[in-house]
């Protein structure tokens, strides 16, 4: 998501068909079907659509068993694979995002793009001493995906990890993985998964060491390791 749609304007210049979209070439009949069912039968005005196989046309990749990575991030547009591959595989896109508001476009949507918010079915966790700042997706929906540039760094144990642009939508993350390395598979091509196909999990480097590191936000600096051994505490019991 999302189409960024914007009520000003007019689609591709006709008069009478009112708004605008961000995204070239996905407008009402990108997901809602050809325009002339409506005309055929004017009461057909929202057809029934399956939002999981109408945003996957886009957000996929040609390998849809996998999630595509290179260079030690997830590749982009592959969102629906990433979900799919996580613990809320149960999830559409519409289940957060607004498909006719644009979370990242459209600055006229803000507020209205994502309909529904981490907390209003975890309304019980709790965040550590110290963590209070951060955001649900600072940690379950990292930048571990790479659209077009990412950012290297070192560890203190002057390990090299990268920091991609755009975030994850896995959400779930690996705190027993021995290194980074453990979220790909052997040849770095792939999310690594467990048996059942599902993805074993965002690595902390993505979510701890962002900050905690060389260079990082004004926060203590942490090795791997450490952060391994601290994770527990993000979510006390």
């Amino acid at each position: 998501p999302a189409t960024g749609y914007a009520v000003a304007g007019h689609q591709g210049g006709k008069d009478g068909i009112g708004g605008t979209w961000s995204e070239p070439g996905v407008g009402c009949e990108a997901c809602h079907g050809p325009g002339s069912n409506h005309v055929a039968n004017p009461l057909v005005v929202k057809p029934p659509f399956d939002p999981a196989k109408t945003c996957a046309n886009c957000h996929t990749r040609q390998n849809k068993a996998l999630v595509e990575a290179s260079e030690g991030l997830s590749l982009s547009q592959q969102q629906s694979d990433e979900l799919k591959a996580g613990i809320k595989s149960y999830f559409t896109c519409v289940t957060c995002h607004n498909p006719h508001a644009s979370a990242r476009y459209d600055q006229s949507a803000k507020g209205t793009a994502i309909v529904q918010a981490c907390t209003n079915c975890h309304k019980n966790k709790t965040v550590g001493l110290g963590m209070e700042f951060l955001a649900c997706v600072d940690c379950h929906m990292p930048y571990a995906v790479k659209s077009g540039t990412y950012v290297s760094y070192k560890d203190s144990d002057n390990n090299s990890l990268k920091v991609g642009d755009m975030r994850s939508h896995i959400f779930t993350i690996n705190p027993q993985a021995q290194s980074p390395a453990e979220m790909f598979s052997a040849d770095g091509t792939a999310i690594a998964v467990d048996s059942n196909g599902k993805a074993k999990g965002i690595t902390l480097d993505f979510m701890c060491l962002s900050c905690h590191r060389q260079g990082g936000l004004a926060a203590t600096s942490y090795t791997f390791n450490q952060v391994k051994a601290l994770a527990g505490a993000v979510h006390p019991k």
